[in-house]
């Protein structure tokens, strides 16, 4: 036989396998399979005791609405400059979160969440406990500015929902008396408040009118008012004293003339004998009547030289002036030795003029005194005037400052008498605490999810960290994946008698096991959905089928 031929006859040589593959893998569960499970049941069983050994912990929670005081808030408004239950939502955590509120309602409801109160240290980590277990929502700073009812929410976790019920009924309660003596308080400050703004409105009103009526009563008051006569009357004596200032002026001028005159003549001389010229007499009686008709314009009537007949008047009298001064004062009778009667009459008429020059100067300095007086009380009218209307006008404002105190003290009144009893009660309880609910730890269904997951990672670890390290060849692949040479054959396993029986009797106890697996959870079912007969599963395991079958 040739070579080639033997060569053929051989088992050619196996390539080497890279390495285990997925029936290699399957083979490793099936031959380690108590290596896998064992771990996953004691792990999936540690953390299902664990989960019910460790105390359970409830959440409970309270709603309540604090409502708006619009009224007070309005009663407020310029008086406090704040909205009455507002500022106490601020402080709110800080006032309940203290030993001071606490202690009472915690030994009332006997609350020690499994610490030693008698001990000072416990007790102490007892209470910041509560406090972080204690929590409050209220509105933030944007709601808490703006009007409308405000909600707050007290939730706290604790392990008795009977204790955490009544710890939370405690707390709500009590803050409610907490909140409402602050809002009485509040309520009694602004009471006193608008009492007293009421009183000193009162008292300053009464003060401004009694100011007003002395005012009223004094002796200038008279010249309120009369500021339009005394403008009539100044005006009227502008006129007159125009008038008697050009009376003064035409009377000054004659006096004048006639003591030229009489500078021109002797007292006495020898003339010839002249008698009066009865033209000159008449002409002087016809300026005398006509200077009095211009006299009663002037002076009486008040007519000034914008009229026109006044001016003509003037001129008519200063043309009969003119005539008179150029007629002679005598004609010849004769020449005799007497007195120079035109001397006398002179004189006559220079005492005449200087009698009325004196009274229209008196008359004249009466006219301006009583000018001077009228302006001296026009100017002080102006301050008068002022000052009244001040007076009338601070004692309206006053006395509508005093009504708008009185109302509001009206109504502060009101609700101060309301709140005195049980009224002006803004809370309302929106939601109370529950109490059956579900612990919120230790949380089974995690519990068991996470035993199970680390049992399962423990156990395959185990197996291939066993499989492996093992020095032992139990399948050819191991023996191919290690050695070049190709297998000639593979003697299976050869069992005795007694392997034989001892497998049978393992198959027949893994059959009973099973049947009584079967069989407890078959009556565990039947035992969840009868109501008759739930009560006797443990909370475990009804907390298990809820959530399986009901999602919760």
């Amino acid at each position: 036989m040739s070579t080639t031929e033997i060569q053929t006859v051989l088992p050619q040589p196996v390539e080497q396998d890279t390495g285990p593959g997925i029936a290699e893998y399957l083979g490793i569960f099936r031959r380690r399979i108590k290596l896998i499970v064992i771990p996953f049941f004691l792990s999936f069983v540690l953390s299902a005791v664990v989960a019910y050994v460790i105390p359970a912990e409830f959440t409970q929670s309270t709603k309540f609405k604090i409502s708006d005081p619009g009224l007070t808030r309005k009663l407020t408004s310029g008086v406090t400059g704040g909205i009455t239950h507002k500022p106490l939502l601020r402080t709110m955590s800080s006032d309940i979160k203290n030993r001071r509120f606490l202690g009472p309602i915690v030994a009332k409801v006997g609350l020690n969440e499994g610490f030693n109160l008698n001990d000072p240290l416990e007790e102490t980590d007892f209470y910041a406990y509560v406090f972080k277990s204690l929590k409050i929502t209220v509105p933030n700073q944007r709601e808490r500015l703006a009007p409308g009812p405000d909600l707050v929410t007290f939730t706290y976790t604790g392990r008795s929902q009977a204790r955490n019920v009544e710890f939370l009924n405690e707390i709500r309660d009590s803050y409610k008396e907490h909140f409402r003596r602050q809002y009485r308080r509040t309520i009694r400050g602004i009471y006193d408040q608008q009492r007293a703004a009421v009183r000193d409105a009162r008292d300053a009103l009464a003060l401004m009118e009694a100011g007003y009526e002395d005012f009223r009563n004094s002796e200038d008051y008279r010249l309120v008012g009369i500021k339009k006569d005394h403008l009539k009357q100044m005006a009227d004596l502008r006129d007159r004293e125009n008038t008697l200032r050009f009376k003064i002026n035409g009377i000054q001028s004659q006096l004048q003339a006639i003591k030229m005159q009489l500078r021109d003549q002797n007292q006495t001389s020898s003339v010839l004998n002249q008698v009066a010229n009865p033209q000159r007499a008449i002409l002087k009686a016809a300026i005398a009547n006509e200077q009095q008709i211009l006299n009663d314009w002037v002076v009486v009537k008040g007519w000034t030289d914008l009229i026109p007949a006044v001016v003509a008047q003037k001129e008519k009298i200063a043309q009969m002036q003119e005539q008179y001064l150029a007629l002679p004062v005598n004609i010849n009778g004769g020449s005799v030795l007497q007195i120079n009667q035109v001397y006398t009459q002179l004189q006559v008429d220079r005492n005449n003029l200087q009698r009325e020059l004196n009274g229209a100067r008196d008359i004249l300095g009466q006219v301006t005194r009583r000018i001077e007086t009228l302006q001296g009380e026009l100017s002080k009218e102006i301050d008068l005037t002022r000052a009244d209307a001040k007076f009338l006008a601070d004692i309206a404002k006053l006395k509508h400052k005093e009504a708008i105190i009185s109302g509001k003290f009206d109504k502060v009144q009101g609700e101060w008498r309301n709140i005195q009893g049980e009224g002006s009660d803004l809370f309302e309880t929106l939601d109370l605490p529950n109490p059956n609910t579900k612990p919120v730890f230790p949380s089974i269904p995690l519990f068991l999810a996470i035993g199970a997951g680390f049992g399962l990672i423990l156990g395959l670890g185990l197996a291939f960290l066993k499989e492996f390290s093992s020095q032992t060849y139990l399948t050819p692949n191991q023996v191919q994946s290690r050695l070049t040479v190709p297998i000639l054959g593979e003697v299976s396993e050869i069992k005795t008698q007694e392997e034989l029986d001892a497998e049978q009797g393992r198959k027949r106890r893994n059959y009973v096991v099973g049947g009584v697996i079967v069989a407890i959870i078959a009556f565990v079912h039947y035992c969840y959905f009868e109501a008759t007969m739930s009560h006797l599963l443990p909370p475990i395991v009804i907390d298990v089928f809820d959530m399986l079958y009901k999602g919760s």
